[in-house]
């Protein structure tokens, strides 16, 4: 405040800011404009790093998907093939079993058809089947040992289908070692594990059926 003589001479000072109305400190504008500008930043930064975890979070559980399909396909595809080889013998045991009697010479075409038309089934199979080694391989170990080192020849072909060279593997904390066998025909399978051999050729398994309905 300025009093006496130099009160007259004093002018009158404006200032922007109503020191009556309002105590606020205006902000200029372009600080305003920067922290929006820094604000959208950041907000996409969060956006974008959140889509890139749920991006990967959505490609890891599709290539699950996609794994456990194929091991579904591969599953039916064995099955198909234990079905074949379980319909002769269940059509054996049911012609055994029926009470009106069938004559011998009936009973003999019927199931030896039965037995052709299976290996036609197993034989288009094969050849269609674009995972017949691991089909072989899966075949084979189902009747071997849970337990201890076994060794497992297959078919040249069949074995270039698992991408597993020649040699000793670890499969769910197991050793398997697998061996080329151009002497096996495609869809073959044999294990040997000490003094014991599993026999898994579907070549094989047809003769021992037609062998027991020749008996």
């Amino acid at each position: 405040m300025v009093r006496g003589s130099r009160a007259s001479s004093a002018t009158t000072a404006r200032f922007e800011v109503d020191f009556r109305r309002s105590t606020e400190v205006p902000v200029p504008a372009e600080l305003i404009e920067r922290a929006r500008t820094e604000a959208l930043a950041a907000g996409y930064a969060e956006g974008w790093a959140q889509g890139q975890r749920e991006a990967k979070v959505a490609a890891q559980a599709a290539q699950a998907r996609a794994r456990a399909a194929e091991q579904e396909e591969a599953q039916a595809r064995a099955a198909a093939l234990d079905r074949a080889l379980g319909a002769v013998l269940a059509a054996a045991d049911q012609l055994a079993q029926q009470e009106v009697p069938v004559a011998a010479e009936l009973e003999s075409a019927v199931l030896h058809g039965a037995v052709e038309l299976a290996e036609a089934l197993l034989g288009r199979e094969l050849a269609e089947s674009p995972e017949r080694g691991l089909d072989a391989l899966r075949r084979v170990m189902a009747l071997a040992p849970e337990t201890g080192t076994v060794t497992v020849r297959l078919h040249p072909e069949d074995l270039a289908t698992l991408g597993a060279p020649d040699g000793a593997h670890v499969v769910n904390g197991r050793e398997i070692i697998l061996r080329a066998d151009p002497g096996l025909s495609p869809g073959d399978a044999i294990a040997e594990q000490g003094t014991s051999t599993i026999d898994a050729r579907l070549a094989e398994a047809i003769r021992r059926v037609r062998a027991a309905l020749d008996q």
